[in-house]
C-alpha cells in the first residue's frame, strides 16, 4: 500500500515504506502492526530490495539488482554508466567494494531521465545471488 499508494505523490521507495514500519515501534503511540511480523518482513524483504535506485558515496547511480545474503546492507548493484561496453552494464558486489557505500535511496522522479532509462526495470533482468547453495529438500 504504501509503494503503490493510488496518489503518485504518496508512494513511497521500498526502504522509506520498510524505515516507516521499522520506525513506528521508536516513536509514540501504538504500532500498527507487531513487532515480530515487521522485523520478519525487513529480514526477508531486506533494506535495499532489488529494484532500489541509489546514490553511490562516489556520487554514481545504479540500482540494487539482488541481495547479498552475507550482508543485506551491502547488496549488488548495477551501476549506471554513460557507456556500456557491448551493452552490458557493470555489476558491483558491495561487499567487495568497501570503499563504496550507498549514500542515499532515490526515488525514481528523482534521478535524470537518461540515468532512470537506462536503469530502468524494463531494461534490467532481476536475480538472485546465493551466497550458499540452497539445501534441497530431502524425500521421505
Amino acid at each position: 500500500e504504501m509503494c503503490n499508494a493510488l496518489v503518485p505523490e504518496n508512494r513511497r521507495t521500498p526502504h522509506e515504506a520498510l524505515s516507516l514500519l521499522y520506525r513506528s515501534f521508536l516513536g509514540e503511540g501504538t504500532p500498527k502492526y507487531s513487532e515480530d511480523v515487521v522485523q520478519a518482513l525487513v529480514r526477508a524483504i531486506t533494506v535495499y530490495p532489488p529494484g532500489t535506485f541509489v546514490q553511490l558515496s562516489d556520487e554514481t547511480y545504479g540500482v540494487v539488482t539482488s541481495i547479498n545474503s552475507q550482508n543485506p546492507l551491502r547488496p549488488f548493484v548495477m551501476l549506471y554508466t554513460p557507456e556500456e561496453v557491448n551493452h552490458e552494464a557493470m555489476i558491483l558486489n558491495l561487499l567487495k567494494e568497501e570503499h563504496l557505500q550507498i549514500q542515499n535511496v532515490v526515488r525514481p522522479n528523482e534521478l535524470p531521465p537518461k540515468i532512470h532509462e537506462r536503469l530502468s526495470r524494463r531494461h534490467v533482468a532481476v536475480f538472485l545471488h546465493a551466497a550458499e547453495e540452497i539445501a534441497q529438500p530431502q524425500l521421505a
